[in-house]
């Protein structure tokens, strides 16, 4: 057995279901995603308008990645409607043999460092467990291969969480209404960075 089969052998306990997988933070000790979306360096104003401008600790926000059929028999993935890579032909081709329709998998914003010091500002990135599929029901992509699995799993603690503006300090979620957070420090409120994409799909 090779490495890549062991990974992809420790799969999620179960399948995420489509609307609860995002709150809950196991997602984190799922095994490593695949790095299977390309050019997402052309779609800074989309990743900017799904989870914000650039921050000190980036993003790793959990999100539902569409891969949709193109013309030219490729696919691209979207993230609330909004285009934001290519699916590698690699994978695309295998997709595709299977399922002639839109896909919608678990996946993760990830990067969007700003600059700091003499760092340039870190790119954006959509990782996705492609074979965890959340629609159409049913359908079953556990044979897919793929060889770029995310070296850098799982996330260190602070990534993609944000400093309150108050005590600088990682914020300590506490939820005291629905999508109403509160740092446990220092008592600022405040609502959490994916309610804009709730939002817009919502809308």
């Amino acid at each position: 057995m090779g490495i890549l089969d062991k990974l992809r052998g420790a799969k999620a306990p179960r399948a995420p279901t489509r609307w609860t997988w995002e709150d809950s933070q196991d997602w984190r000790h799922w095994p490593p995603p695949w790095n299977a979306v390309r050019d997402e360096e052309q779609f800074d104003a989309t990743f900017r308008t799904l989870v914000g401008r650039r921050r000190p600790s980036g993003y790793c926000t959990p999100v539902e990645v569409s891969i949709t059929l193109d013309s030219d028999g490729g696919h691209r993935a979207e993230v609330g409607g909004l285009e934001c890579g290519r699916v590698d032909p690699a994978l695309s081709v295998q997709i595709a043999a299977l399922t002639p329709g839109e896909v919608v998998v678990p996946g993760i914003i990830r990067g969007g460092f700003s600059k700091r010091g003499d760092q340039p500002a870190g790119s954006w990135g959509v990782h996705v467990w492609p074979w965890l599929v959340l629609d159409p029901p049913g359908l079953d992509l556990s044979r897919l291969q793929y060889a770029d699995v995310v070296t850098t799993w799982p996330p260190r603690v602070h990534e993609g969480r944000d400093l309150c503006p108050e005590c600088g300090l990682f914020r300590h979620m506490r939820e005291i209404k629905p999508l109403l957070m509160e740092c446990t420090s220092c008592k600022v409120k405040w609502r959490p960075q994916r309610e804009r994409l709730l939002t817009q799909d919502a809308g």
